[in-house]
């Protein structure tokens, strides 16, 4: 009878260690490959097993890649998401059961976070070792992107090997400074990816509803909304905030224009639209007052911000950056002397046209009474007495330098009529219009 020895099964720990050393001796020697490809001319053989191994098939370059083990690993990582937090909570609940001693407990769940901490420290401090030290070989480059470059589109719907991927739900999403919570029955998996794009949607109304409240879809699609109402007089304060530079009542103007879009229901997209209306009316002011620093980029960040929005601070935020990025185009001059100079260039260009005060006013976003006492104090004249020099000078080149009648004269100058210019002519030369014309021709 001989005798057989039973063969003990390979540890857990012994097969984690061998597919952890075999991954690093395959990824290294992956990395020693493509730089042996590019260098040798065959950057073209390289591309193509990129795109059938490793290619992030959710890239705007992976419409037509294969990503095989990028694949497997969105598959294992998504899928650890979703077993982890099951796995910790039972564990949790036998280890409570089965100790009685508190202190005991205790101890263990220390000594356990203790362990994660030191674990998380010494397995960052390795990898920066290791990532250095392969940098420094000269094994590769990283080149990082710049603060321009926008976060690329992602393409889920162009390449059908994504479905296999979105088939195991993600249990993290990207936030920035707040959580949204949003829920919604999805009924298949063929429609995953259509129930998440409705979710994605659903966030704007975290902008209505506020903190701390899930959002069913079911639920606001039968909510009753309002149409977004605020006073003009609260958008021409924040306009006249601007042509002044007064960062505090800008403040103030745009805290409560938030505040009339919390009083009622409104639909995102009514109150993103508003807001966006809000936010022109801002830029036109800043560019005929002065200039905007980095117009173009900043108006398409203000679009951007306003549009995805789902919280009031994120489109706060972006006007406050709006308003800091103005610079007013006056050297040495007080905002009154700055005003009345607009004021001036408004009434010469368009008081053949019949320039009223008023009009004037709402142009520069100020009220009558403020531009008529300004335009006062700095010229010494008021509204219709600098209107009336304006013509004044007008009638007295074209009686110089044409041939025109009286009557022509009077209708490219503003005038009523002929008679009433000529009265008023008289009044600030001291005599007729055909007087002057034969005395100075």
């Amino acid at each position: 009878m001989s005798n057989t020895t039973k063969k003990q099964p390979m540890s857990v720990v012994k097969k984690m260690m061998i597919a952890l050393v075999g991954g690093l001796v395959v990824g290294i020697a992956f990395l020693l490959l493509r730089e042996q490809l590019i260098s040798s001319g065959n950057e073209g053989a390289w591309t193509i097993l990129n795109k059938i191994l490793f290619q992030d098939i959710t890239a705007e370059d992976g419409v037509s890649a294969i990503g095989l083990f990028y694949i497997i690993g969105q598959l294992f990582m998504r899928g650890l998401q979703l077993a982890i937090v099951p796995l910790v909570l039972v564990s949790l609940s036998l280890a409570m059961c089965s100790i009685s001693s508190s202190t005991k407990l205790g101890r263990i769940a220390g000594r356990t976070l203790i362990g994660f901490f030191l674990f998380y420290v010494c397995g960052a401090f390795l990898a920066g070792i290791v990532a250095y030290a392969v940098k420094s070989a000269g094994f590769f480059n990283v080149t990082l992107p710049s603060e321009a470059v926008t976060d690329a589109a992602t393409l889920d719907a162009f390449n059908p090997l994504a479905t296999i991927v979105n088939a195991v739900p993600a249990c993290s999403v990207r936030l920035h400074d707040r959580g949204v919570f949003t829920w919604k029955e999805c009924k298949g998996l063929n429609r995953l990816t259509e129930t998440e794009l409705e979710l994605e949607k659903a966030c704007g109304w975290h902008l209505i509803l506020g903190d701390r409240v899930l959002i069913e879809c079911e639920k606001i699609l039968q909510m009753r909304t309002y149409q977004f109402i605020y006073p003009a007089e609260l958008e021409n304060r924040a306009r006249s905030a601007v042509i002044h530079m007064n960062a505090e009542e800008f403040t103030g103007c745009f805290q409560k224009f938030m505040k009339y879009g919390r009083i009622e229901v409104h639909s995102p997209q009514e109150l993103r639209e508003v807001c966006i209306r809000f936010a022109y009316a801002i830029i036109n002011t800043a560019k005929e007052c002065g200039t905007l620093r980095d117009e173009e980029l900043m108006v398409q960040r203000v679009l951007k911000t306003i549009l995805g929005a789902v919280s009031w601070e994120e489109i706060e935020a972006v006007m406050m950056e709006l308003f800091s990025s103005i610079e007013i185009s006056q050297i040495n001059q007080t905002s009154s002397e700055y005003l009345v100079q607009k004021a001036l260039t408004i009434m010469k260009e368009c008081y053949s046209d019949g320039i009223t005060l008023e009009e004037t006013a709402r142009r520069l976003h100020v009220t009558e009474q403020y531009l008529g006492t300004q335009l006062k104090k700095e010229t010494g004249t008021s509204f219709t007495e600098t209107v009336r020099k304006f013509k004044i000078m007008h009638v007295k080149e074209l009686l110089l330098d044409t041939d025109l009648k009286l009557n022509q004269i009077a209708a490219m100058t503003g005038f009523s009529n002929p008679k009433y210019m000529s009265k008023v002519f008289k009044q600030e030369e001291g005599m007729l219009p055909n007087e002057y014309r034969r005395i100075n021709a």
